[in-house]
């Protein structure tokens, strides 16, 4: 499946997962995955540049960073809002708005987004409309798998992939990330949880720790 951005990134000021985040993590690829890379031709998944007006990339080098490992020791508090709670580092810088609210640690990002919704998100509903979003604000963009898992608060829908942010000022270079984001659903609610750092760096641990975490509260 090919997906054609139309924009470039976000400013990198800002404290948003698509263009300073990302984590890796080992998932299984389920047929859904399969049908997606059948469709992206001959390459699988791909990688989309995109230049900032909206043509194709200029030339930059890409770069991944084997750093940005959350330290076990982290420490975690909950984070709660009408009807959910999820485990967050306690000390990782905040930004919040309305139905948003980001946690940020250098190259390590989690966020939480919430929402009123009819349903859950469906697989044919990330493909069609949910990632195609997601791939207009990242430089390039490669879809990796996307597939329901279960955690203590109920099934989720999980995307994963990777992504590019913008070139680094000083040398051109562009960090890729990987990205986790789960989009759960209780009772007229949609709570979406994105889980980002650098590739290479093995968050899986700290990833799980904060979805298994979350609580729908009545």
């Amino acid at each position: 499946m090919r997906i054609s951005p139309a924009a470039g990134p976000p400013d990198r000021s800002a404290l948003d997962p698509w263009t300073t985040a990302a984590a890796t993590a080992a998932v299984a690829v389920s047929v859904v995955v399969t049908v997606l890379a059948s469709n992206a031709g001959a390459g699988g998944v791909r990688a989309y540049p995109v230049g900032d007006d909206g043509g194709a990339a200029t030339s930059v080098a890409a770069e991944s960073h084997p750093v940005g490992r959350v330290s076990r020791s982290t420490v975690y508090q909950p984070f709660s809002r009408a009807g959910f709670s999820l485990d967050v580092p306690s000390t990782w810088q905040r930004t919040e708005r309305a139905g948003y609210a980001g946690f940020a640690d250098r190259l390590d990002v989690a966020t939480v987004e919430w929402a009123a919704a009819k349903g859950p998100l469906t697989v044919n509903g990330a493909t069609t409309k949910e990632i195609p979003a997601l791939a207009t604000q990242a430089r390039t963009f490669t879809l990796q798998a996307v597939a329901q898992v279960r955690r203590p608060a109920g099934t989720a829908l999980e995307m994963v992939y990777l992504q590019g942010g913008a070139p680094d000022l000083v040398t051109g270079k562009v960090v890729i990330h990987a990205v986790e984001r789960y989009v759960f659903f209780h009772d007229g609610t949609r709570v979406t949880v994105t889980l980002a750092g650098p590739e290479g760096a093995d968050n899986s641990a700290a990833w799980l720790r904060i979805t298994d975490s979350l609580r729908w509260v009545h």
